[in-house]
């Protein structure tokens, strides 16, 4: 298929968007870069390329929007469930094209995949996309190969991308794999634990011109390499165009804070960090690589050198119990955390939880857009699902509330007319009336979720002491 003297063939590249929305989904719509790497090496191999990414295009894709010759879904597992429907409609409205379908969930559910495509591409599909489509595949099933060298990779061309206009922030990846083996995540299974970087001479020359005045590292850990990353910093430091930017790390950056130092100086306004808890039992569970003393050192100094926190914290995990979680949101309260999610335990689709709570027969059920870290999914040890996921609520309503972003708003005022010191920033946090407006927003979104998970929440009351063969059915 696709010779030279046929005509150009079109490709359309889909990001599914997810069914249920989480405190920070509003912050979020940020596309993945993965399918605009795919659709930029397509349109240089002479397809025609278009990317939508359901989310900024806020609504969802009907049969008239998928007139093209392949159809491409790169799906997380929250939003495979809607990528099967997109990869349906397709095959049914267009027998003779061809659906493709990639991304996480994919690579580790094979089998449930290709009862929805004509092809499968497990792991990394840059090395083999351009072959596949133009050629066919020996098989349904194609295994993807790693790219050794990431400078290989072209620089994305962003033309591609339906209204990319809209992103909030200019989002960037320049590193893949992880040297950590966190038990519930998909990272290491996805990418391996050899950790792959772009040169810091590519790095500095794709960030010479974003495309709005903030930017997002995508990047699992920006600091994996701290040597790497004080020199991608000196450029930032060095060059004309200056831009905010927000970063994922782990609390171990801060063991460097001359790192923080220069990372506060070259405009990181804010870290997203995976805590995960505060207890150490539940952090040694989940093979963490860190202790509650990490954590609470992390959040100190990221704020005596006036640097937002975004934690993330979990709750579920066998050691936790109601008193764990009161403690963490105790805590959350006076470590002065900038925003938060509160996100429920879930054993996502190649993960060792995943395939621990499977033989265990802790597995509520299949219904993957439920998989999103807000719904409780499967059975924990020191909760019944039910009071796992009110307790979830409750911790997010007390800290998504319209009292605390009026704290919010006034510690910024008082932090502005009183000049505070990096000891001040320490003992007090680093205020903003973004963080107050993330409170509000996020309360919001909080009551919206309540109200459209009724029925979730009484299948949950229902599900408790049911054995796996007698569970209520989840109908929807």
């Amino acid at each position: 298929m696709g010779s030279n003297s046929r005509k150009q063939e079109r490709v359309l590249i889909v990001e599914p968007s997810a069914v249920e929305s989480h405190v920070f989904s509003a912050f979020g719509g940020l596309p993945l870069l993965g399918p605009l790497v795919l659709g930029t090496l397509l349109r240089r191999a002479g397809f025609e390329v278009k990317v939508v990414s359901e989310n900024l295009l806020r609504r969802r894709l009907t049969a008239i929007d998928l007139e093209a010759d392949f159809l491409l879904l790169s799906c997380l597992t929250p939003t495979v469930e809607r990528g099967y429907e997109l990869a349906d409609l397709f095959r049914t409205t267009h027998p003779r094209g061809k659906v493709l379908m990639g991304g996480p969930h994919v690579s580790f559910m094979q089998e449930e995949a290709l009862r929805h495509a004509d092809w499968i591409v497990t792991g990394e599909a840059e090395a083999v996309i351009v072959d596949l489509l133009r050629n066919g595949g020996e098989g349904r099933l194609v295994e993807g190969k790693p790219v050794e060298e990431l400078d290989s990779l072209p620089e994305i061309d962003w033309s591609l991308l339906v209204n990319a206009e809209r992103m909030t922030a200019h989002p960037f990846m320049f590193s893949r794999g992880c040297p950590f083996g966190c038990n519930f995540c998909s990272v290491t299974s996805m990418f391996g634990r050899r950790y792959r970087t772009m040169s810091v001479e590519r790095v500095l020359s794709e960030l010479r011109w974003p495309l709005t005045k903030t930017a997002f590292f995508y990047d699992d850990n920006f600091a994996a390499n701290k040597a790497r990353t004080h020199a991608i910093l000196d450029g930032i430091l060095a060059g004309k165009n200056r831009f905010e930017f927000s970063a994922q790390v782990r609390a171990d950056i801060t063991d460097d804070e001359a790192l923080l130092r220069k990372m506060a100086r070259a405009g990181c306004v804010r870290v997203f960090v995976g805590f995960e808890s505060v207890d150490d039992r539940a952090l040694e569970e989940m093979k963490k690589g860190q202790t509650s003393k990490d954590v609470r050192r992390a959040i100190r100094l990221f704020h005596k050198h006036g640097i937002g926190v975004h934690g993330m914290f979990m709750f579920g995990a066998d050691a936790d119990e109601p008193s764990t979680v009161n403690a963490t949101s105790e805590f959350v309260r006076e470590a002065r955390v900038d925003s938060v999610q509160f996100m429920i335990f879930t054993p996502f689709p190649g993960t060792e939880v995943f395939r621990r709570l499977e033989a265990e027969d802790r597995l509520l059920h299949r219904k993957w857009r439920y998989y999103d870290a807000m719904h409780v999914v499967a059975k924990p040890r020191g909760f019944s699902p039910f009071d796992l996921q009110r307790i979830t609520l409750d911790t997010y309503a007390r800290y998504y509330s319209v009292a605390n972003a009026f704290t919010d708003a006034r510690e910024t005022l008082r932090s502005a007319f009183s000049r505070w010191t990096p000891e001040d920033r320490e003992r007090l946090g680093a205020p903003s009336m973004h963080n107050a407006f993330l409170k509000l927003v996020g309360g919001r979104i909080i009551r919206s979720w309540n109200g459209k998970n009724r029925g979730y929440m009484d299948y949950l009351k229902n599900v408790d002491e049911a054995p796996a063969s007698q569970r209520p059915d989840l109908s929807s």
